[in-house]
């Protein structure tokens, strides 16, 4: 059972790890289950998913990175990653949206390192789900035009 998730008081807990240093237990405090947490993910893995059929294959990590000099760059996230943390605020109110965001970021990175330590398929069982309805759905336009 999952207990009631209040955002401003994760939102606090989570700056207040971080100004600590404790990084261990933020990352615990990210993982942990959340309401409505698998249509969260499904934003994740739905904005993932449009970004790979638009260019065609997966795409890198960082959009761009920008090297000023030895200690200093700047760096972009893909679209799918903008995409998604738009489709969030526009669900939620803040802090809710930029917790919710980061909770779901959290276990979609957790569930990436576990697939490719082999200790997992929920990633790869996601997006081949999300790609057989995607599938359906075009096939269903495609007939009923």
């Amino acid at each position: 059972m999952i207990d009631s998730f209040d955002a401003k008081a994760i939102h606090h807990k989570l700056e207040r790890l971080c100004r600590k240093g404790k990084i261990g237990a933020r990352r615990a405090e990210l993982l942990k289950p959340w309401p409505s947490m698998n249509d969260d993910m499904s934003i994740i893995y739905e904005e993932l998913l449009f970004e790979i059929r638009k260019i065609g294959h997966a795409p890198s990590f960082l959009k761009s990175v920008d090297w000023k000099d030895d200690d200093n760059f700047s760096f972009q996230m893909p679209d799918w990653w903008n995409e998604a943390c738009r489709r969030f605020r526009e669900l939620y109110k803040q802090p809710e949206a930029d917790v919710r965001f980061e909770k779901a970021m959290a276990l979609y990175g957790e569930r990436m390192l576990l697939h490719c330590e082999g200790r997992s398929t929920l990633i790869s069982d996601e997006i081949e789900r999300l790609l057989a309805e995607c599938l359906d759905k075009e096939q269903v336009n495609i007939g009923t035009a």
